[in-house]
């Protein structure tokens, strides 16, 4: 293989893409396993019937290179951006995301500490501690809107960004852009979504690789 196949825009786009690869493994590992919907436990609570929550303890354990290799991406495409004359908007989504992954790393660190202990407490004494829900709660309430809305914004400006100086293919860069404006309704309407914010970095992470 040609070593100019790997251009900075590519980089980022293959960046991307690992970042969803390594999530949706780790979460198609936990499902061959049968661990799947112990995984609820982060998102209705815990009840003595919740079973094994352990999933949790995996996804966590995936979702460091997770943010890291969209750390990188998302890096190198505000780089791109910078140096196409855009650097504002880009520094701006690129900040927006950084608050979103440590919301989202002390989120994943805590179901899968807290949550994973919670829930076999519930299984051996029949309930959870009195403590846990509350805290659940807001860990998925307030947390969790302020970390989905700054990685949703991010997106929206990323993919604005990047149509608008045509770093990507115009009818991706209209489809990042509509589907990161339609994960608003989603989320709001829907709490918890789970494609919202994967659809997004999968179209940029391809469109890079086409442009790049």
């Amino acid at each position: 293989m040609n070593i100019t196949f790997f251009t900075t825009p590519r980089i980022a786009g293959l960046l991307l893409l690992l970042s969803l690869l390594i999530i949706l493994g780790a979460a198609g590992w936990i499902a061959v396993q049968g661990r799947l919907g112990g995984m609820a436990a982060a998102f209705a609570g815990v009840t003595p019937e919740t079973g094994d929550a352990s999933g949790l303890r995996t996804i966590a354990r995936a979702a460091l290179p997770y943010l890291m290799a969209q750390l990188a991406g998302y890096a190198l495409l505000t780089l791109l951006l910078h140096e196409a004359g855009d650097p504002g908007l880009a520094i701006v989504a690129l900040t927006l995301f950084v608050f979103a992954a440590s919301f989202g790393a002390f989120e994943g660190s805590f179901h899968a500490a807290v949550t994973v202990w919670a829930a076999e407490e519930a299984a051996r004494m029949g309930n959870a501690p009195a403590f846990f829900e509350p805290l659940r709660r807001w860990v998925n309430g307030e947390m969790q809107f302020v970390a989905m809305t700054c990685q949703m914004t991010a997106l929206v400006f990323f993919s604005w960004a990047a149509l608008r100086i045509g770093l990507i293919p115009s009818w991706m860069g209209w489809a990042a852009l509509g589907w990161s404006l339609f994960s608003f309704l989603l989320y709001f309407g829907v709490l918890g979504a789970p494609l919202i914010v994967i659809v997004t970095p999968a179209l940029l992470g391809i469109g890079l690789l086409l442009s790049g």
